[in-house]
């Protein structure tokens, strides 16, 4: 079983299709606030849409392409981060987040991409990990900025998000950013308890 990614508030854990049910209640409390940035949102109606998507990422994670890890604060699923496109030939991946509205203002997501950077480049020995983000998106913009990522320019009209071509705000961090800035240490894995 994957290692669960632990830091002093959060517990990261690959999230699965048993997982459904408390996905779907997550995207459920939090729609509008989801539906802003995450297109997939509007369509997401059912547990079986949760299923499916849930499944997806399974299937990536098979592939040993990517995963998506739950963000839980006392056991409650708060939001998620994922690697996306693991390019091993290249040790690059992208990497997204979001938490449900209740979660956040509170340094949850800041919190969990550290954790996943610290297993991308350490565990995973990946040296570059990027982000796009719609530059319309603030609090996204401001927590790239917040992690150390580098900004690397606009990718425009990259994204059509409810009618309208949104501008991207490309970022990367780098296997020796990280360790610069946070050293190989700085969250340690436990295994799964």
């Amino acid at each position: 079983m994957d290692p669960i990614l632990r830091s002093a508030r959060l517990a990261l854990r690959r999230l699965t299709e048993d997982d459904s049910e408390d996905f779907f209640a997550m995207v459920e409390s939090s729609r509008a606030h989801l539906h802003q940035w995450l297109p997939w949102v509007e369509d997401h109606q059912t547990e079986g849409h949760s299923q499916s998507f849930l499944a997806a990422a399974e299937m990536q994670e098979e592939l040993d392409n990517g995963g998506l890890w739950g963000i839980f604060v006392s056991k409650e699923l708060m939001g998620t981060v994922a690697l996306h496109w693991i390019q091993w030939e290249h040790a690059s991946a992208s990497m997204g987040y979001w938490l449900k509205q209740s979660a956040t203002g509170k340094g949850f997501a800041r919190e969990a991409c550290l954790q996943l950077l610290q297993h991308g480049f350490v565990d995973l020995q990946l040296n570059r990990i990027e982000i796009s983000v719609a530059v319309r998106n603030l609090p996204s913009l401001a927590l790239a900025k917040k992690l150390g990522f580098q900004e690397e320019g606009i990718r425009r009209q990259s994204e059509k998000l409810h009618g309208i071509f949104e501008d991207h705000l490309g970022f990367s961090m780098l296997k020796q950013d990280f360790l610069s800035g946070y050293g190989s240490n700085h969250f340690p894995v436990s295994g799964a308890n």
